[in-house]
């Protein structure tokens, strides 16, 4: 993809690109992008580093059968982030997700993952109305 911002773009589905290892190192700026899904990208490291400030319309992140990734990324995710759905080995990151009302954990990526964070220890994510931990 080019590195002009890709301001008509809404939804983006990475499914099953098994031979794709990182993004470019400025990331996918998408302005407008609302929902983001990776899925089966085996060989996939991490998402891009500033997240942040390339989707800042990011309602929706998808992470799933990406064993490879283990956190979200340093720079943290958007602010208006309202679902978010993973299965990560490192659950540290959960932070700063003020306006998060659903959060789905999936165990299926995480088999290193020894213990969940407890709900009543997720005073940071004010908006959350539904957890699913599968």
């Amino acid at each position: 993809m080019s590195d002009a911002p890709h301001t008509a773009l809404q939804r983006l589905k990475i499914i099953e690109c098994s031979k794709l290892v990182s993004f470019a190192g400025e990331g996918l700026a998408a302005p407008n992008l609302t929902h983001l899904e990776v899925g089966g990208c085996w060989k996939l490291g991490e998402l891009p580093c500033d997240m942040k400030s390339l989707l800042p319309s990011l309602q929706s992140l998808e992470i799933y059968g990406c064993p490879n990734i283990c956190r979200l990324p340093e720079g943290g995710l958007p602010p208006n982030l309202k679902s978010l759905e993973v299965g990560l080995r490192d659950l540290s990151w959960m932070s700063n997700l003020d306006a998060l009302t659903h959060l789905t954990i999936h165990g299926y990526d995480c088999d290193n993952i020894k213990s969940y964070p407890e709900v009543g220890s997720l005073p940071h994510l004010p908006s959350l109305t539904t957890l699913k931990i599968c």
